[in-house]
C-alpha cells in the first residue's frame, strides 16, 4: 500500500512538472535570463519535497512559480547590470501597465492569477499587492534575496486560503518570525554566493555560527505553544521555506540532481 501511494505521488508530481514546463514555454521565460529549465526543475523539486501531499497541488505550483519569478527578476537585472533607475521603472510598469502582457511585470501577475482563479476572487488582487510590497523594497538597490522568504510564505499561505491581513502583519510574533526567517535566508544565500565566487574575505565560520543561531531561533518560534501564537501552519511554512534555502546552500549541484531523480522520477517496485 505504501509503495502504491508513493508511486501515485510520483505520477502526480510528474504531471505537475509537465505543467511547469509548459508554463515556462508559454511565458517565454528564456527571455528573462533563464536559458534552460534546470532552475525551474530545482524550484519545483523543492516545492514538491516541502509540500508533498497529493491534494496540495496548487500550493506546490504557486511555490515553484513564485521562486522561479524571483530568480528570473534577479537574473534579468543582474545579467544586464541595470541601474536602480531601471528597477524603479520596472516597478512603475508593474503597478501602472497591466495590459502589457509579454513583459516580466505582467508575467508575475498572470502567473498568480492562474494559481488563484478557481479559489477566491480576491486572491489575484491580494497576490499583486504582495509582489508590489516586495518590489518596492527591492527597487532601492537591495539584493533580490532580501525579504524573499516572506514573499514566498505569504504567497503560499494566501493561495492556501490563509489571508495575510494588516492585523496579522502587525502581530508581534509574525514580525519576529518573519524578520528571523528573512535574515536567515538572506545570510544563507550570501554565504552560498561567497563560496561559489570563492570570496576569501567572507568569514565562513562566523557566518555559519550566525546561521545556526538564527535557525535555532526560528525553530523555537515554530515550536512555541503560547496562547497568542500564530497559526501553526503559517509557522511551519516559514520553517519549510527556510529549509529550502539551507538545502540549496548545503548540497552541491550533482547531489541535488540525484535527489531530484529519485524523488520526482523514480518509482518503487
Amino acid at each position: 500500500m505504501g509503495k502504491l501511494d508513493y508511486n501515485n505521488c510520483v505520477a502526480i508530481h510528474q504531471l505537475e512538472w509537465n505543467t511547469m514546463q509548459q508554463w515556462y514555454v508559454d511565458f517565454d521565460m528564456g527571455r528573462f535570463g533563464m536559458s534552460n529549465t534546470t532552475s525551474l526543475l530545482v524550484s519545483y523539486y523543492l516545492a514538491a519535497a516541502s509540500v508533498f501531499e497529493p491534494e496540495r497541488s496548487i500550493d506546490r505550483i504557486a511555490w515553484a512559480k513564485t521562486t522561479t519569478l524571483l530568480n528570473a527578476i534577479s537574473s534579468f537585472f543582474d545579467s544586464l547590470q541595470l541601474s536602480i533607475e531601471h528597477r524603479k521603472d520596472f516597478v512603475d510598469k508593474f503597478r501602472n501597465k497591466p495590459s502589457s502582457l509579454r513583459t516580466l511585470h505582467e508575467l508575475a501577475l498572470d502567473t498568480l492569477m492562474a494559481c488563484g482563479r478557481d479559489i477566491h476572487p480576491q486572491i489575484p488582487h491580494a497576490c499583486r499587492k504582495l509582489w508590489e510590497r516586495w518590489l518596492t523594497r527591492w527597487q532601492g538597490g537591495g539584493d533580490a534575496t532580501e525579504e524573499q522568504a516572506e514573499l514566498m510564505v505569504q504567497t503560499i499561505s494566501m493561495i492556501d486560503g490563509r489571508w495575510t491581513s494588516k492585523e496579522l502583519l502587525a502581530h508581534p510574533q509574525y514580525q519576529r518570525i518573519s524578520t528571523v526567517t528573512n535574515n536567515l535566508c538572506h545570510e544563507i544565500s550570501q554565504s552560498h554566493k561567497s563560496k561559489e565566487n570563492r570570496i576569501t574575505c567572507f568569514d565562513s565560520e562566523t557566518a555559519n555560527a550566525t546561521i545556526e543561531c538564527r535557525m535555532q531561533e526560528l525553530v523555537q518560534h515554530v515550536l512555541s505553544r503560547s496562547p497568542d501564537d500564530l497559526d501553526r501552519d503559517l509557522r511551519q511554512t516559514f520553517l519549510a521555506v527556510a529549509k529550502t534555502f539551507f538545502y540549496k546552500a548545503y548540497y552541491d549541484t550533482d547531489t541535488i540532481n540525484v535527489h531530484i531523480t529519485k524523488v520526482l522520477f523514480e518509482t518503487v517496485l
